[in-house]
């Protein structure tokens, strides 16, 4: 690949190498599982999308299942299934940023109720002071 700037056609940097990688996936488990439930003998999910070449982290709220899922519960962080869904984004973004890999998202594979605090935490106030 070449990279040319308009604004100055004599300057170039050729060749320049560019990786492409997959973004990294966060998997958000369902109501009184926690975070092995992608590890089950039968399928393990998480081992299939690592040997697929994709960065897997799980978020895990599994100790406070009985807990309400009221995404605006605690005024400092929302639940605790959407602050953990933050948290194991962040840690993402962060393990790619530490070996200077760019990304700026996330995929969300999730299921159950995990698909819900997925869509508790998209719709906190929380989400949008980060973009």
């Amino acid at each position: 690949m070449s990279i040319n700037d308009p604004n100055h056609p004599s300057i170039s940097f050729s060749p320049v190498n560019v990786s492409l990688y997959h973004p990294p996936v966060v998997l958000v488990h369902g109501l009184c599982e926690n975070r092995t439930f992608w590890q089950h003998p039968l399928s393990n999910f998480s081992q299939v999308l690592y040997n697929a070449h994709f960065d897997v982290i799980s978020s895990d709220y599994g100790k406070h299942n009985a807990t309400t899922f009221d995404p605006y519960a605690n005024k400092t962080f929302g639940n605790y299934g959407i602050n953990a869904t933050r948290y194991a984004i962040q840690t993402a973004l962060k393990n790619y940023h530490k070996k200077g890999t760019v990304a700026s998202q996330v995929d969300i594979v999730a299921h159950s109720m995990g698909g819900l605090i997925a869509r508790g935490f998209i719709s906190t106030t929380g989400l949008q002071q980060h973009h």
